[in-house]
């Protein structure tokens, strides 16, 4: 949705309740089963770019290599 030309997008901020204002366009991520790469998909438009990353490299530095 695009309003007083901002876009809103369909996925929700639980910290704020509102869209998620991300600077990232979309997120595409491979994992074992479509739950869990939907699920970190939608982790990273909330977060934003530079916090996904940082996200990923905690959980497995050898991820992003």
């Amino acid at each position: 949705m695009k309003k007083k030309g901002i876009k809103y997008s369909h996925t929700i901020n639980p910290a704020t309740g509102y869209p998620a204002m991300s600077n990232l366009l979309s997120a595409t991520v491979v994992a074992d089963d479509c739950m869990t790469a939907d699920a970190y998909a939608t982790a990273c438009m909330v977060f934003g770019l530079e916090k996904s990353i940082a996200f990923f490299i905690s959980i497995n530095p050898l991820m992003l290599t």
